[in-house]
Order: structure tokens, then sequence, then C-alpha cells
């Protein structure tokens, strides 16, 4: 099966959200809360309900099929009659978490069925190798991929060129 590297970190607007006690996540967590409560989504899959803990190693994981890269790097959460809420896990997000404010104001109609691994509708941005290579070597310098897993990832990146 074929793997490939997405780019793994951008910007993500932290909103105020739940209760008033943030769980905090360690140097291989994040800490996920939203108000209301929601579930958590990351690479296509659900893994539970806010507030929850993640594995670092989930929401970058080293290897996935090619169909889940536009979910790489990304939390979404998703609540009946609220809008999604997807976060591309940055620098930030690492060392402080998530504390999510669903947009649930105006009265939206709830979504049709949608199947698990349902892509975003916001497209994931697009990086330069070079740019994928430093956002590589930030998460292997905060300790959060092991060497081999910092090998693999990079040869990956330098085969696209």
């Amino acid at each position: 099966m074929s793997y490939r590297l997405a780019a793994p970190l951008a910007s993500l607007l932290l909103v105020g959200g739940c209760s008033s006690t943030l769980t905090q996540g360690t140097p291989d967590t994040i800490a996920v809360q939203s108000e209301p409560a929601a579930t958590v989504v990351v690479m296509g899959q659900a893994l539970g309900t806010t507030p929850l803990t993640l594995p670092v190693k989930t929401v970058f994981p080293a290897h996935y099929p090619p169909e889940q890269e536009a979910h790489y790097g990304r939390i979404t959460l998703k609540k009946e009659g609220c809008t999604d809420y997807v976060a591309t896990v940055s620098g930030k997000v690492l060392s402080h978490g998530i504390k999510a404010q669903l947009d649930c104001g105006a009265k939206v109609a709830p979504a049709p069925a949608q199947a698990v691994g349902h892509t975003p509708a916001t497209p994931a941005p697009t990086y330069s190798p070079g740019q994928r290579l430093q956002q590589l070597e930030d998460i292997y310098r905060q300790g959060l991929i092991s060497d081999e897993e910092h090998r693999q990832l990079r040869q990956r990146i330098l085969d696209t060129l």
C-alpha cells in the first residue's frame, strides 16, 4: 500500500469554550475540549467525545493510506446541528491543547449522514517540500517522532522531488 506525508503543521484559531479547567496534555498528547461536547475525528476515524486526550502520533501517523492525506495533522470536532470545527495542529496546539466553542447558534439543518472519513470542506493547505521538511524537523526536535519515523518521513518528502 502506498503511503504519503501531508503538510503537518499550520496555524489554528483557538476560541473560548467549555469548562473552567482545561485538561492538560503531555509532550506526547493533545488535550481536546469543546462546548458543547462533540465527537473527535482524527484521520477519518471517530475516537471519542470531548473532553479527550489524544496521542500526538494519532494525529501525525508515520504511515497512512493516500486517501487519508487531507486528514493528516487535523482534528475535527463534529456535533449534529453544529458547524464542524476543524483544527490544523500547530506548535501552539501541541503545547496548549484545543478548547473550542462550536458554532451551534443558527438553526442548522442536520447534515445528511456522512461516511467516516468525510473530507472537510476546507482543503488542506499546500506546502512546498522545503516547508514540509522544516515542519518535519520541528516536530522531530520536539521529540514527537522517533529517529526512525523522522528518517522515513524525510525520505518520503524527498521522494516527491
